[in-house]
């Protein structure tokens, strides 16, 4: 049994070390799109586009709000390809 913490093998970094925050993200990327786990493609596209028209900064929006919808829509297409 591997127990010494100072073995290199628990010094390795894990590719998934940061899965919890990714998680997270993805959900809060759901929920800023207004969608369904079971959404398509083309619900993400259409469900940012209707959000960006109202919250763009040349609409008078908010820049950090638009740019969360943005990144939501990059996370889940990545998700949904």
């Amino acid at each position: 049994i591997l127990t010494d913490i100072n073995n290199p093998i628990f010094q390795q970094d894990r590719p998934n070390q940061n899965f919890s925050n990714s998680y997270k993200e993805v959900n809060n990327a759901y929920s800023i799109l207004g969608l369904s786990r079971n959404c398509t493609k083309k619900d993400i596209i259409e469900a940012h586009r209707k959000l960006i028209k109202e919250e763009h900064p040349d609409k008078k929006g908010s820049t950090e709000k638009a740019s969360k919808i943005n990144r939501a829509r990059d996370i889940l297409l990545k998700i949904h390809r």
